[in-house]
């Protein structure tokens, strides 16, 4: 028996051992990642923060 209780909207909530079911699942999958895809992550990720203080000081 599956407890999903109401949510805001009239929209079902998740119960919370399946959102730490799919957080723990999706952390193993990113920790499982190889090198590669981790330096390219890692980089887009610096670039996007770098990009966003120099954008937001011109503004």
């Amino acid at each position: 028996m599956e407890d999903i209780r109401q949510g805001p909207g009239d929209l079902p909530r998740k119960p919370a051992r399946q959102i730490l079911e799919e957080q723990i699942s999706g952390g193993l999958e990113e920790i499982q990642r190889s090198t590669s895809g981790l330096l390219v992550a890692g980089h887009s990720a610096g670039l996007d923060l770098g990009f966003s203080g120099v954008l937001m000081a011109a503004v």
